[in-house]
């Protein structure tokens, strides 16, 4: 990589400390992006997620891969609990009473 990038130092040893031209903050690692959204530094910055309102990169990938997950496993439930509605929705009220309801309900979750 320092054939396309002339100026970048081979070590972070030999980096000297420069500012951020958005805020101003002093910077010590040449991996260091300003995040236009939040207006911080983040060493490692990869992307900015709407949905936490924080920026992934460094040291908050692992945070972000637990959101992911747990985002993946609420999905996983809530698949299962359709499922499990549909195929025995003779065990519901709701299901005798209003069918369009009742089986509308399981289409948005699907």
């Amino acid at each position: 990589y320092t054939e396309a990038l002339p100026g970048m130092p081979l070590s972070f040893q030999e980096s000297e400390s420069r500012q951020c031209d958005d805020c101003g903050c002093t910077v010590s690692h040449p991996r260091v992006k300003h995040c236009q959204t939040c207006g911080w530094c983040i060493e490692g910055f990869d992307h900015h997620c709407r949905y936490l309102n924080v920026c992934v990169g460094g040291k908050t990938y692992t945070a972000w891969y637990v959101f992911v997950l747990l985002l993946l496993f609420l999905l996983a439930t809530c698949a299962t609990g359709i499922v499990h509605a549909v195929v025995q929705s003779e065990q519901y009220d709701l299901s005798i009473t209003m069918p369009g309801l009742f089986y509308g309900f399981g289409s948005m979750g699907a």
